[in-house]
């Protein structure tokens, strides 16, 4: 995950920004407010967000922001999600997604797209999976807001331009102007998916009652495991902050608790560290991904300082859940484990990364060098007996990253 796009992501990508605007053009007038509009919508999405409403992107000057800057920003941070699992034939994810024996010529994969917006996902699929093009997959996008998915479309038919004929001929995408929680599927699916959804949805929760996130995590995993079909999976992306991380962290053990594996970011079935270290009342942790923004869009870089909100850095939290336990092979003699920090130093002028395992958290130490190699997101392999000195500050088992290889 999150490793170097390849050539055509970053060339398709690029024309996003002058797409929009041929979809949805501002009037001359208007253009000088255009990072106004970006600063007050992030406000609205952060700092001011208990007064957010599910209608927010019924305002025009709203709705121009959210097309400009967001969901380009959210098309990257998927396609970096999507684009690098592990797979040397440049693939992406579609193995993890969609195992072999989903993608057979006379099985349509079905995917449910919950909180759709302008059909991101979708949009991100094909950009960054082109092998997905060949196959027959009937898209289900729900949205509570009708035009920003009718403005969805026109934006997906631009920007697979004039290989929509010859390469998605078998991509059909409905949408349904329809709630999550209002949500109706007449098949079971083969992905559901809920990509910056549930930070809209927990909000006003009152953030100090862990029990009515879980509480609520709980019913969410009730009702999108009940869209799922036989090992179908579900895909939830939230933005990379402690509260989604939480959620994550609930809603993850109840998909478990209802027979669902862990596909990803997970390497274990196990109870989460994060959790775990937060009950022991160690520094708060939580699961996300950094990731650089370099290979984005300049004009989206241009666009972003204008509006004073630039990103060097991708920060997002995500889940794939698959229904049915996963398979257990024999015990390995090495133990998986998710790098999930940036590098950071220590004291003693060695660098470190938080990596996660069945094991428990754990800090992989070393030099510079060594631990500049292990990206966030990678997964590595080490031999980890649970006897290792823990990290003061954090309770983690302390690993040498010398003495950890590539999985």
């Amino acid at each position: 995950m999150f490793s170097k796009l390849p050539p055509a992501t970053c060339r398709t990508l690029a024309g996003v920004p002058r797409i929009i605007d041929e979809i949805a053009p501002i009037p001359a007038r208007f253009r000088k407010d255009t990072g106004k509009n970006i600063r007050d919508l992030s406000e609205l999405l952060t700092s001011r967000r208990p007064s957010l409403t599910g209608h927010y992107l019924g305002n025009p000057a709203r709705l121009s922001a959210y097309l400009r800057y967001f969901f380009p920003w959210n098309l990257f941070r998927l396609c970096k999600l999507f684009a690098g699992e592990n797979a040397p034939s440049r693939e992406g994810g579609v193995e993890l997604l969609f195992p072999e024996h989903n993608l057979r010529p006379d099985v349509p994969i079905l995917i449910a797209d919950l909180g759709s917006g302008p059909l991101t996902l979708p949009a991100a699929l094909w950009i960054s999976m082109p092998s997905l093009r060949r196959e027959k997959i009937e898209f289900r996008c729900f949205d509570i807001n009708r035009q920003i998915l009718k403005t969805g479309e026109r934006l997906f038919a631009g920007i697979t331009g004039e290989n929509i004929g010859r390469e998605t001929p078998h991509w059909s995408i409905k949408t349904i102007a329809s709630s999550l929680t209002e949500a109706r599927l007449e098949k079971k699916q083969t992905l559901v998916t809920a990509i910056n959804v549930y930070n809209e949805l927990f909000r006003k929760l009152n953030a100090a009652d862990g029990d009515a996130l879980e509480t609520f995590a709980d019913g969410e995993a009730a009702r999108l495991s009940s869209f799922c079909g036989e090992n179908g999976a579900v895909l939830i992306v939230d933005p990379g902050v402690p509260r989604s991380g939480e959620f994550i962290a609930h809603i993850r053990d109840a998909f478990i608790e209802r027979g669902f594996s862990i596909d990803a970011p997970c390497t274990h079935q196990a109870d989460c560290p994060m959790r775990t270290s937060k009950t022991q009342n160690r520094a708060a942790k939580w699961c996300h991904f950094t990731f650089s923004t370099h290979e984005a869009p300049q004009a989206l870089h241009d666009l972003s300082r204008m509006a004073r909100l630039p990103k060097e850095r991708g920060v997002l939290s995500f889940l794939l859940a698959r229904k049915g336990a996963a398979q257990r092979s024999a015990i390995p003699k090495r133990n998986p484990i998710r790098v999930i920090s940036d590098a950071f130093p220590l004291p003693d002028t060695r660098y470190a990364r938080y990596g996660c395992s069945e094991k428990g958290l754990v800090l992989l130490a070393g030099n510079r060098a060594e631990i500049e190699l292990l990206r966030s997101g990678a997964v590595i392999s080490a031999r980890i007996s649970g006897a290792e000195p823990r990290d003061k500050k954090s309770g983690a088992l302390v690993l040498d990253a010398a003495s950890a290889c590539r999985a």
